[in-house]
C-alpha cells in the first residue's frame, strides 16, 4: 500500500509539474503577435472559428460562444472567393525561422476532390515558423504557388509568406492560423490551452494591443445572397460557383438563396420575394436546430406562365439569439433581379 501511495504521489507530482511548466511557458512567451493576414476583420474578412476551449466533446470559442468545433486548434480568417483570386497576403505574425513548408496542392474545396488525396496533408499549402521564445506559428490553406519563403530562412514581423488559398481540408478560402507553446495549441486571444475551458476574454492575450483592437468578436454574419435559375450547388457556391444568373420571362424557375455563417441552435431565417405584380413569395421561417458554421436557405418558384416583367426583390433575414436570451442580432440580406419584356434577359 505504501509503495502504491509513493507511485501515486510521484505521478501526481509529474502531472502538476508538467502543467506548471506548460503554464510557465505560456507566461514566458515574450514575443507579441501581429495579425497574420492583410484584411480588415469585420469589413472584408471575418473570424469564422476560434480555438476550441471547451473540455471533452463539447466546443466553445474564447468568448464561450459557438464559433469553433471540437478540438479545433487555431483561428480561421475567412475571405470571399473573389478576394482570394485577387490575392490576400499571409504575413509572419512575429520574427522567426521557417521550420517547414509545403506547396503544390490544388485550390479546391475538399468536397470536390478525393479525401484520400489530402490525408496527412490537411493543412494544405502552408508554413511553420519557430520563434526565439520557443513558440511556433503555423499558416495553413495557402494558395498554390504563392509561398515566398524557404526552409531555414529568417523572417521578420509582417513579412509576406504567401497568399490565402483553398488548399487542404477546407470548404472555403481562409487562413488557419495556429499558435503552439511547448508543442500544445493555445488561443492567442487568451493564452489558454485548447480544451482548458473558456474564460473572460482579454486575459493574457498573445496579440499586440493594436492587433487585438483590430479583431473584434462578431458572433454571426451574412455570406452572400442571390437569384438562380437552377438550384445552386452548395458545395461550390462560395468557391467559384455561379451566384447570379441572367433571367428572362421564359426562365424555368426563380430560386432566391441566402447564406449565413456562425448560426446557432434557436436562430430563425425568414425568406420573401416581392414581385412586380404585387405578389409576395414566402416560406415558413426556417428554424435552426443545431450550431452550424455555414447555412444556406432557399425559396423557389417554377414557371407555369411567362414571368411578369419588372423587378423582383428578395430579402432574407437571420434572427440570431444571444446566449443570454436578452437580445437578438438581426441580419438582413437583400438582392434584386429585373426581368425585361420579351426574350431579352437581364439581371442586376
Amino acid at each position: 500500500m505504501e509503495r502504491f501511495r509513493r507511485v501515486a504521489l510521484h505521478f501526481c507530482c509529474f502531472v502538476w509539474c508538467s502543467l506548471a511548466l506548460f503554464f510557465f511557458a505560456i507566461q514566458a512567451a515574450a514575443i507579441p503577435l501581429e495579425k497574420p493576414i492583410d484584411c480588415q476583420v469585420g469589413v472584408d474578412c471575418f473570424i469564422q472559428n476560434y480555438v476550441d476551449l471547451a473540455p471533452g466533446p463539447e466546443y466553445a470559442d474564447d468568448f464561450c460562444g459557438s464559433l469553433s468545433y471540437d478540438k479545433h486548434k487555431g483561428i480561421d480568417f475567412r475571405v470571399p472567393y473573389s478576394m482570394m483570386q485577387d490575392g490576400v497576403l499571409v504575413k509572419a505574425a512575429a520574427p522567426g525561422i521557417v521550420r517547414g513548408m509545403r506547396d503544390g496542392m490544388q485550390d479546391i474545396s475538399f468536397r470536390q476532390g478525393n479525401p484520400e488525396a489530402i490525408k496527412d496533408r490537411e493543412c494544405g499549402n502552408g508554413v511553420v515558423l519557430v520563434h526565439a521564445d520557443g513558440m511556433e506559428t503555423q499558416y495553413c490553406h495557402m494558395r498554390k504557388g504563392s509561398l515566398r519563403v524557404k526552409v531555414g530562412e529568417r523572417v521578420t514581423t509582417g513579412q509576406p509568406l504567401g497568399f490565402v488559398g483553398l488548399s487542404g481540408e477546407t470548404e472555403f478560402p481562409h487562413l488557419h492560423f495556429e499558435v503552439r507553446i511547448a508543442g500544445k495549441p493555445v488561443s492567442p486571444f487568451t493564452g489558454k490551452a485548447m480544451e482548458s475551458g473558456c474564460t473572460t476574454p482579454g486575459k493574457n492575450p498573445l496579440w499586440t494591443e493594436q492587433a487585438l483592437a483590430g479583431m473584434p468578436y462578431t458572433a454571426t454574419g451574412g455570406l452572400d445572397v442571390g437569384f438562380n435559375t437552377q438550384k445552386p450547388d452548395i458545395g461550390t457556391l462560395f468557391v467559384g460557383g455561379k451566384k447570379q444568373e441572367q433571367f428572362s420571362q421564359q426562365s424555368p424557375q426563380i430560386i432566391f438563396w441566402a447564406g449565413f455563417w456562425g448560426v446557432r441552435k434557436g436562430d430563425t431565417v425568414s425568406m420573401r420575394v416581392d414581385t412586380p405584380s404585387g405578389d409576395i413569395w414566402t416560406i415558413q421561417d426556417y428554424a435552426v436546430t443545431r450550431n452550424q458554421a455555414q447555412l444556406v436557405v432557399m425559396l423557389g418558384k417554377k414557371r407555369t406562365t411567362p414571368w411578369t416583367p419588372g423587378t423582383y426583390i428578395g430579402k432574407a433575414t437571420l434572427v440570431h439569439q444571444h446566449e443570454n436570451g436578452k437580445k437578438a442580432i438581426v441580419i438582413p440580406l437583400i438582392r434584386s433581379i429585373t426581368i425585361p419584356s420579351g426574350n431579352t434577359s437581364f439581371s442586376n
